[in-house]
């Protein structure tokens, strides 16, 4: 081949250009990250994505050397080009711009060139994404606004749940505030990402008016700022990424923090002392963290536990404490108050108030703390002997029980051993043994001139150990001894095992255990006739 040959097919080579017809030649592969089905706002159904093609654009035939730009062709649109301008912002977010359809002949760049400034951005939403972890970690309470007005009164809330991809909003209504309501919604955060100064998250929302079936209700985008006290936050009103900063949306919020990692509220050092309760049922366990600042309470029989984290401390003595609690059980989030009094070095009573939708009012004493939130009686798993608050032998009563056989019950307290007691019913005969533990003095509000001991007893039943609250309560006005045994400390009446008025008849000396021995084994006939004789005194 001589010279000017050769010359003459490199012009022609060099001269080349390939047209419209020629595309099919060129290779185009998308990424595999983008792989799966997406959701987009506006179109029915899942999209699907794969190498080669977007099922609501056509099949990719060109990426430019510009990494973002790519030209699909539409056969549904009559195998028109468009250039689409495409960024992966997160594993499970993809935003673009895209040009016309064209089916004038016009070169790659020049398509690509045709995409509009004011073109709007469209946004991708991986379908059944994984979540991640949400960018606003702990608590807040925030005031919101839908543009009618700022809703301040009562405050909001916020919490990320121990799923740390959740998140809940509870939302409270405002009076004259038009589009505040009461309402909680959850979010489920699956991607976050910063565009410039710009922070951005997307969630699927998940309420009682709200399904994750429903994409195009449920996904939204957020902006968030943080600032001193917490964080600005604004909320897409579509499921679009619409939004620039986190002062402008169709809801914007300004968060309060109320509790992080490392909060400086702590449990009482009287209280974290032991770490971990019971109630004398052994219904509920309370578990203390190290830290001091968490009580997990579970409920013996399931699986429940609830997370009880301290926020604020309202006040503290050396044997009383005021606070309130974020509780927490899976993604149930709410607000708590809680009193702790020390009874004993390892006894304690402890209330727990209604859950409240927010911080401030977990403690009102109207709504959520009121008189009728009942007492719990708490102890150390292991509780040392003690001596009985009562010395002797005693004939028992029960008021509301006929003066019959069945009536006739003694307790020797303290005299065999001084922390224990034997609970002896004539007929039927049975005899029961108690050991008595801590024990402390209240006085009686109800009644003047009346003081009442209690001490921790534990027994044997049938099937395994249990405890109790003894309780010794002497009217010094009616002159009258009463002994009862309660399944807890507090004034509730429906826990009462038993209960009787006493009178005693005898102390610990020899004699009278001597006695007392013989009635109870052989049955001795001047002892019954002396405690029925105690019996028919103490009934008059």
């Amino acid at each position: 081949m001589n010279k000017g040959w050769l010359t003459f097919v490199l012009s022609l080579l060099q001269s080349y250009h390939p047209t419209r017809c020629q595309t099919g030649l060129d290779n185009c592969i998308l990424p595999s990250s983008w792989s799966g089905l997406w959701f987009e706002s506006g179109v029915r159904g899942s999209i699907s994505i794969n190498t080669s093609t977007m099922l609501h654009k056509g099949k990719c035939m060109k990426q430019l050397k510009h990494p973002s730009q790519f030209i699909f062709r539409s056969s549904q649109e009559g195998n028109c080009l468009r250039c689409l301008s495409i960024h992966q912002k997160h594993a499970n977010v993809l935003q673009y711009k895209e040009s016309k359809c064209i089916t004038d002949r016009k070169n790659y760049k020049e398509i690509c060139r045709s995409i509009s400034v004011d073109e709007p951005l469209k946004s991708l939403f991986r379908v059944n994404s994984t979540g991640v972890d949400c960018p606003i970690h702990g608590t807040y309470s925030f005031s919101y606004s839908r543009g009618h007005g700022l809703c301040s009164y009562p405050l909001s809330s916020l919490h990320q749940c121990s799923d740390k991809s959740r998140l809940v909003f509870s939302y409270q209504a405002c009076v004259d505030i038009k589009g505040s309501q009461s309402q909680t919604e959850q979010a489920h955060c699956i991607a976050d990402w910063k565009e410039g100064s710009t922070y951005y998250f997307v969630a699927q929302m998940n309420s009682s008016h709200v399904s994750t079936a429903d994409q195009e209700s449920s996904f939204r985008c957020f902006v968030y700022k943080e600032i001193h006290t917490g964080f600005l936050l604004s909320q897409s009103a579509e499921a679009k990424c619409n939004l620039y900063t986190a002062t402008e949306g169709y809801r914007t919020m300004s968060l309060k923090r109320l509790k992080e990692d490392g909060s400086s509220c702590h449990f009482p050092d009287w209280f974290t002392a032991h770490r971990r309760y019971h109630s004398l049922s052994y219904s509920n366990a309370y578990q203390i963290n190290q830290a001091g600042n968490a009580l997990t309470l579970e409920t013996t029989g399931t699986d429940a536990t609830t997370k009880l984290e301290c926020l604020n401390m309202k006040s503290e003595t050396n044997t009383t404490a005021l606070f309130t609690v974020q509780s927490v059980r899976s993604c149930s989030v709410g607000f708590h108050c809680i009193q702790v009094l020390k009874k004993t070095e390892n006894v304690f009573y402890i209330k727990i108030g209604r859950l409240s939708p927010n911080n401030e009012d977990a403690c009102h004493t109207q709504l959520f703390f009121d008189n009728t939130i009942p007492t719990t009686t708490i102890t150390t798993a292991h509780l040392h002997a003690s001596p009985c608050p009562l010395t002797g032998n005693y004939a028992l009563r029960n008021k509301n029980v006929s003066s019959n056989c069945s009536n006739q019950v003694t307790l020797s307290s303290g005299c065999h051993n001084s922390h224990k007691m034997k609970l002896t019913t004539i007929c039927p005969k049975d005899i029961k043994d108690y050991s008595c533990h801590d024990n402390w003095e209240e006085e009686n509000e109800d009644v003047l001139f009346s003081k009442k001991s209690f001490s921790i007893v534990s027994y044997k039943t049938e099937s395994t150990s249990a405890k109790g609250c003894f309780i010794k309560h002497f009217n010094e006005k009616l002159d009258e001894l009463s002994l009862s045994l309660k399944e807890d400390c507090s004034d509730s009446l429906s826990d009462t095992m038993w209960s009787y008025t006493a009178l005693n008849y005898g102390d610990c000396a020899p004699t009278a255990l001597a006695t007392s021995n013989s009635a109870l084994q052989k049955s001795s006939t001047i002892t019954v006739i002396l405690l029925t004789t105690l019996i028919h005194t103490l009934a008059s």
